[in-house]
């Protein structure tokens, strides 16, 4: 997954090419690092796996709730509709954002 670049703020389904399987796994964990202070990871369940799609608003919900409790995740440089996510990478059972500004 790679050069893709998606607004948080302002995405729509319709932004993507295709919308393909990225695991049929129904938990998964991925880490958010970006605009944090500290790395937090958060654990998704889907009964049916996750979709690009899928992913793409989990992603989005918890950015929000991250915006929504700011201090507890100690947000620095930016704002929610500044973010861009750039790329996601799996390695050891944890999916990393790449996520720009």
């Amino acid at each position: 997954m790679e050069n893709i670049s998606i607004n948080l703020s302002s995405y729509k389904k319709k932004d993507l090419e295709n919308n393909f399987l990225v695991t049929n796994k129904t938990e998964i964990i991925v880490a958010f690092s970006y605009p944090l202070n500290h790395e937090y990871r958060q654990s998704f369940i889907s009964k049916t796996g996750f979709t690009f799609d899928i992913l793409v608003k989990r992603i989005i919900q918890k950015y929000k709730n991250i915006y929504e409790h700011e201090k507890e995740y100690g947000i620095w440089g930016h704002n929610f509709e500044d973010l861009f996510l750039e790329n996601i990478k799996f390695k050891d059972g944890i999916y990393y954002l790449s996520i720009g500004s």
